[in-house]
């Protein structure tokens, strides 16, 4: 019987061995074929991968040369008591210390002075309109003092909120090159910037005369040049292959995210495809290495499997010590665990665990509707249960809330944090949940606290609505951020003689008709919107993203109409009635105190005009 064992042995590895042998050779001659356009699209990738970190990299250390001219403007202000011929003294003093060529201030009109009387105005660039607008700037120009490629940095100096000069600094080409810290994996691969139309603007002097769109045509297929010029056109990413000056060229490409720029990695395909010639020799090797090993491994298999039954029975060992270990962790803990059988319905929990709960008994069938109807889940917290329970039979991987349950003196209630894990079978289908617990009454509850502390001081103890304080906070807040460009508008709401509200029926019904009010002028905007009373009978209003002005003066004209309300509960006196001021936000960079002075003044105007109107304030 052990010879018939032996030489079933002996066939089932030389069977193994020639399938090996076989499925070697058909994987060379495969991979004879496949390995080039596969180490290919590799390349590619680690080209676009080089680009994307290229990118970074640029774009980090600009970030610094900003943030250092930032901190210069930080210290520069109308009040620092300076003659302009000493800022300017000291600004030259700077950039003899820096990388910068020089170091300019430019008035709000363009006006720029330079060390040496120099004046020249620079209202038409870029970088001056874009630090105008409180924005960093940035631009590649000749100079109009020495007639020198430069590149400009600069930045706002603000006065409150307010740009008062705009502070900037000239780079040479070779010192702003020293940005792009490229790493030339390939021979003759070079990195550079390109604008949106092709336009060389850094780098690239030996690749391309001056626009590698124009230098491109006839030696590109047409449609191909077309679909790169779209590309560059829509800030893509991408990889392209062409032929210039009779030398084969991969260029990587992104979007800068800077002016429109494109950056760059080129790579002669010479040295690109040298490396593949060396990485399919690499790959036979490693190949041949591979089926020596498999050999091997073949040879040593009866030896496993003899010695895998001996292996599976000290894993064993290791498994039940280390649960072992787990659940003497756990005993010291005031975790709670239990398993739950989401087929079942069913909930198991040893003792430990049932007395750290709460819970009557050690199983718990139709789980949690038992629970539920037992009294120990809090009715505030029982669809929250359900919801997660289905979860976990719908074959979600996790799942956890807090609820509130009975506490285990039946004094009161206390916050539990449940969270399950599922665990699934071969089929993908979940058979059991791992419930983890614990008591989170103490940390819960301090949340809870601080948050309606933090509701509590921005609203409006009357209305609900944000009070004055939070409302301008909120509005600056967005016009700061998210809301720096769109179109957005400010409402200036006034009561009309509300006063005489006060005074012909009680200062008691005013504060219900003001109660009144708040709702009608929250019912009219969007939930989107800022809504705020910020004095006795004024509210204000920030409409977001208003997509045009006819929507503005629809939402205007919709507020007057739904504010004419009786002043009383039958409505036998007069109705009341309101005013508004709008001043709009175009994305131009306005202090939240300009708008406000205009929309104020638009109200003027409206309460001038006799009243239930509005009034839209400088229209652009």
């Amino acid at each position: 019987m052990k010879r018939i064992s032996s030489k079933r042995e002996r066939a089932m590895l030389a069977f193994m061995l020639t399938a090996l042998v076989a499925a070697t050779l058909y994987s060379m001659f495969l991979y004879q074929h496949t390995a080039v356009e596969h180490i290919r699209k590799d390349t590619y990738a680690a080209l676009g991968a080089e680009t994307a970190q290229e990118k970074s990299a640029f774009l980090t250390a600009l970030d610094w040369q900003y943030r250092s001219l930032e901190t210069v403007a930080a210290g520069l202000s109308e009040e620092s008591g300076e003659t302009v011929e000493v800022t300017l003294e000291r600004l030259r003093l700077l950039a003899d210390e820096t990388d910068y060529v020089r170091i300019y201030l430019a008035y709000p009109d363009g006006t720029s002075r330079a060390e040496g009387g120099a004046t020249i105005n620079i209202a038409d660039r870029l970088y001056f309109a874009q630090s105008l607008a409180g924005m960093r700037g940035l631009e590649a120009v000749v100079s109009r003092i020495d007639n020198e490629p430069h590149f400009i940095i600069s930045v706002p100096v603000l006065s409150g909120d307010a740009v008062a000069y705009v502070l900037y600094a000239a780079y040479s080409r070779e010192a702003f090159a020293g940005m792009l810290r490229a790493v030339e994996k390939y021979k003759g691969r070079e990195t550079l910037i390109l604008s949106a139309d092709g336009e060389r603007i850094l780098g690239g002097e030996d690749m391309f005369k001056g626009n590698l769109f124009t230098d491109l045509e006839g030696s590109m297929d047409e449609e191909d040049l077309a679909d790169l010029r779209a590309v560059f056109e829509r800030g893509g990413v991408g990889i392209a292959t062409y032929t210039l000056y009779a030398h084969e060229t991969y260029l990587a490409y992104a979007p800068l995210g800077v002016n429109g720029w494109m950056i760059c990695t080129a790579a002669p395909a010479a040295s690109v495809n040298e490396e593949i010639v060396q990485t399919v020799k690499s790959g036979y090797l490693l190949i041949v290495s591979i089926l020596i090993i498999s050999a091997a491994f073949v040879l040593l298999f009866a030896f496993v499997v003899r010695q895998n039954s001996k292996r599976l029975l000290e894993d064993q060992a290791r498994l039940n010590e280390s649960d072992a270990r787990y659940r003497m962790a756990i005993e010291n803990t005031d975790v709670a665990i239990w398993d739950y059988d989401p087929i079942r319905r069913a909930i198991a929990i040893d003792e430990r665990s049932r007395k750290l709960v709460g819970l009557d008994s050690n199983t718990i069938e139709n789980a949690p509707e038992a629970l539920i109807a037992s009294g120990f889940v809090h009715p505030d917290s029982a669809d929250d249960l359900r919801e997660l329970h289905a979860k976990l039979a719908a074959g979600e991987k996790a799942a956890e809330g807090v609820f509130l349950i009975r506490a285990k003196d039946d004094s009161g209630w206390r916050y539990e944090h449940m969270r399950y894990t599922n665990l699934f079978d071969e089929k993908g289908n979940a058979y059991l949940a791992i419930g983890m617990g614990e008591d989170v009454t103490a940390e819960y509850a301090e949340k809870r606290r601080l948050d309606e502390l933090s509701l509590a001081a921005q609203s409006d103890s009357m209305t609900g609505l944000l009070n004055h304080d939070a409302t301008f906070n909120h509005i600056k807040r967005f016009l700061r951020a998210e809301g720096a460009t769109g179109m957005h508008a400010l409402f200036m709401i006034d009561i009309d003689d509300f006063k005489s509200v006060n005074d012909t029926l009680g200062h008691q019904h005013g504060d219900t008709a003001i109660k009144q009010i708040a709702i009608v002028i929250r019912q009219t905007f969007r939930a989107t919107d800022i809504v705020g009373r910020v004095g006795g009978d004024e509210f204000m209003v920030l409409m977001k993203n208003a997509p045009d002005m006819n929507f503005v003066e629809r939402k205007a004209r919709e507020l007057l109409e739904a504010m004419r309300i009786p002043c009383d509960a039958d409505g036998a006196c007069s109705l009341v009635s309101a005013s508004a001021g709008v001043a709009l936000y175009r994305g131009d960079g306005r202090p939240f105190e300009q708008i406000y002075a205009e929309a104020d003044g638009a109200l003027y105007r409206a309460k001038s005009a006799g009243k239930d109107r509005f009034a839209i304030g400088a229209r652009q």
